[in-house]
């Protein structure tokens, strides 16, 4: 019997030592993509031209497209998740920016309607030409990441306003 009792407290003992040495082993390390340091992210860029001809906003064309945007995406060094927003503002820093759509695509379909009320948001003047900068702001989906942003390009429209809306 004691023999019987020295054995389990062997086996016991060494499974308990196999289990210590298989726990220790197992490494609680992360396979989550690494990101690199910040400065080799290559931002979005813009395939629409930097400028266009300028448009008039009129009642009768508020439901056509104004323009699809399209861009190369963020390039973090691996494949994320990512979101883009075209931001759209008069002043060349993007102080005071109005959003025009929010994407985790490489695209994004702006309207008329869209774009004349971001202007107007802006402070712009109705039934007058304006230049206003566009950019694209991406950040990784789920994180607190720092922005990436593109290089701005610009366009050039002359606002519409209704006599019966007021101001936007």
């Amino acid at each position: 019997m004691i023999e019987t009792t020295m054995k389990n407290l062997k086996i016991t003992a060494l499974l308990t030592a196999l289990c210590t040495a298989f726990s220790i082993s197992c490494s609680d390390e992360s396979l989550d993509p690494v990101l690199q340091d910040s400065s080799t992210f290559v931002a979005p860029a813009f395939e629409n031209p930097a400028t266009s001809s300028a448009k008039i906003f009129t009642e009768e064309n508020l439901d056509e497209m104004y323009e699809i945007f399209k861009w190369q995406r963020t390039d973090y060094g691996v494949q994320l998740s990512t979101n883009y927003v075209v931001e759209v503002d008069d002043n060349a820093d993007f102080s005071s920016a109005k959003t025009l759509g929010t994407t985790s695509s490489d695209e994004l379909a702006v309207s008329v309607e869209t774009m004349n009320e971001a202007m107007l948001a802006l402070g712009l003047p109705a039934f007058e030409e304006s230049t206003v900068n566009l950019r694209i702001r991406s950040t990784i989906l789920g994180t607190d990441s720092e922005p990436v942003f593109s290089t701005a390009i610009t366009r050039a429209a002359t606002t519409f306003q209704s006599s019966e809306c007021g101001t936007f």
